[in-house]
């Protein structure tokens, strides 16, 4: 497997002296990785350090901010902040640098709150009107710019292998917020309803493309409303049920979805457009489960893998064998020549014991997955750290039945 990888946060590959990587890299030739995915633009957490030898062992970081040093120019009315710790020491810049390594940038693009409170007129609304600061609408054309930008801005002025993009659709309504309280059970059907956008410009160009989407809208809303008026509580198979009979009886849903799907693939493929050519592009499509439900997001397997280099897909399941299904059906979607590359989840809520990762690891390069990278260094206890070397490890030396969709 030629590309072994784990994502981490910047301040969890510095040492003791706040500044130094040669510690990090080291643990990452010891555990047989050869890339380095970091993150350059996130969104707030609350994250627990289990491993960490020096800081604060629960980090809060800014709410989204980036970690490079961004060209300001390049931006227009939605423009990235630097975040505090990258104003003192800058982690990509010291990793591309030192040469040892891949270096990736993992990069969140529109899952940013402190940005969709700053732009309030450019976030995601839902049936009522109601904002969703959490996730700007990637049909704003400011939105676009400023993806667009972030991805190229960085492969401008760091020496990166690629990018992986996280969020360059709409977010599910379901994805985080701070304190989230609701006394119903939520499900499929509702999730996905009270998700779509119908802000003014996904109006617009959903009736462009011949939708009736101010009716939609009205319908979409009065089914909500009639939902939470009744006493119904869908188990999520009747909620799947539900939202797929929506999608078979209202052409102007399946049409609007479609819609969604596209302008999500076409952002991605100006951002391919506008990147360093060198600079491969893979888009994280989704981290919900299946992999297959992602089009809730925008997110067209087969139209993306075909616009970016790639996707890089969370094959976040607490078995090897949900693995190994989950990429066996995204394969099918995709198609044989498409890239992909696995994100496998150490510890729980997933592949907990060590040598249910080597396998899920070892099953993704016989089934033709490209590479595998290990979320998330900074989170994981130390036997699990271990673990991912054992796994990187067997990985490396196993030669793929099936590479880059040709069969060996």
């Amino acid at each position: 497997m030629k590309h072994r990888g784990v994502l981490f946060y910047p301040w969890d590959a510095v040492g003791a002296d706040g500044c130094s990587t040669d510690g990090f890299e080291d643990w990452a030739d010891q555990s047989n990785l050869n890339a380095l995915a970091v993150a350059t633009s996130y969104h707030a957490g609350k994250f627990i350090r289990p491993a960490a030898k020096s800081g604060p062992r629960v980090v809060f970081p800014e709410d989204g901010t980036v970690y490079f040093q961004p060209d300001q120019s390049r931006y227009g009315s939605v423009k990235p902040k630097v975040s505090a710790f990258t104003e003192k020491v800058d982690v990509l810049e010291a990793l591309c640098r030192s040469g040892r390594h891949i270096i990736t940038g993992w990069t969140v693009l529109l899952h940013n709150t402190r940005l969709g409170f700053e732009h309030p007129d450019k976030t995601v609304r839902n049936a009522f009107g109601d904002p969703y600061p959490y996730s700007l609408c990637p049909s704003h054309p400011d939105n676009q710019h400023y993806a667009v930008n972030l991805c190229s801005d960085l492969g401008a002025n760091y020496d990166l292998k690629g990018l992986s993009i996280e969020t360059p659709g709409f977010l599910p309504f379901a994805h985080g917020f701070h304190h989230e309280f609701s006394q119903m059970r939520s499900n499929l059907w509702l999730d996905h309803h009270l998700g779509l956008c119908f802000c003014d410009h996904c109006r617009a160009g959903a009736a462009e493309a011949g939708v009736d989407a101010d009716g939609l809208k009205r319908k979409i809303a009065a089914m909500i409303d009639d939902y939470l008026a009744s006493t119904d509580n869908l188990s999520q198979s009747d909620a799947s049920t539900r939202l797929a009979n929506d999608r078979r009886t209202n052409s102007d849903l399946e049409a609007y979805i479609n819609y969604r799907c596209e302008t999500v693939s076409q952002l991605v493929a100006r951002i391919r457009i506008e990147l360093r050519a060198d600079c491969e592009l893979f888009v994280i499509p989704t981290t919900d489960r299946p992999t297959s439900q992602c089009w809730v997001e925008g997110s067209d397997l087969e139209r993306l893998a075909r616009v970016a280099d790639g996707l890089e897909v969370p094959f976040y399941e607490p078995t090897v064998e949900a693995v190994l299904r989950d990429a066996a059906e995204t394969r099918i979607t995709v198609g044989q020549n498409a890239r992909i590359r696995g994100i496998l989840r150490p510890g729980q809520p997933d592949l907990n014991d060590p040598q249910d990762l080597t396998s899920a690891a070892t099953g993704l390069s016989e089934s033709g997955v490209e590479g595998v990278s290990f979320y998330n260094f900074g989170l994981l206890r130390p036997h699990h750290l271990e673990a991912i070397g054992q796994a990187a490890g067997a990985a490396k030396a196993l030669k793929p039945a099936v590479q880059s969709g040709e069969i060996k």
